[in-house]
């Protein structure tokens, strides 16, 4: 289980806990090279923030060089007001199917205020034939209050 405790309150609060997901929640991801030019000029001119990202990966290309790809990122908009406002009342969890490598550096970027209390990428989720699930149980037991999924 791959869980990142990222507490940067002085505790955690007791009332609420809100578990986000990552992608087509809080951000649009696209690997670059396969993002059209329409849909970055509409996203673009409708204002949306966004991003590229290196992902640099732990496979291996020819002659030994690490692989290295690009993805272009629209975050939600009013993701980082969002954040801050549900953070005042509630823990706010992380948990994405994402792997850590492309996830980590791509949340570090979105979550500038530490946001998240925790964060779980997807070797903490569980494995079917068709799909990734997320066990909230996975979630530390000391958070036994009301749970919300977006």
């Amino acid at each position: 289980m791959t869980k990142e405790n990222i507490t940067n309150k002085a505790t955690c609060l007791p009332l609420v806990q809100v578990v986000l997901d990552l992608d087509e929640t809080l951000i649009c991801a696209y690997e670059t090279s396969s993002l059209s030019a329409g849909i970055r000029t509409t996203a673009i001119e409708a204002g949306l923030e966004w991003f590229e990202l290196e992902c640099v990966s732990l496979e291996k290309e020819f002659q030994g060089k690490p692989k290295v790809s690009y993805v272009t990122v629209f975050k939600r908009p009013g993701l980082h007001m969002f954040l801050k406002q549900i953070a005042e009342f509630a823990n706010v969890v992380l948990f994405t199917a994402g792997l850590e490598d492309y996830a980590r550096p791509l949340v570090d970027k979105i979550d500038v205020e530490n946001q998240f209390c925790l964060r779980f990428y997807r070797p903490s989720t569980v494995s079917t034939l068709t799909k990734l699930l997320k066990d909230l149980g996975m979630i530390d037991d000391t958070f036994n209050h009301t749970r919300v999924k977006l």
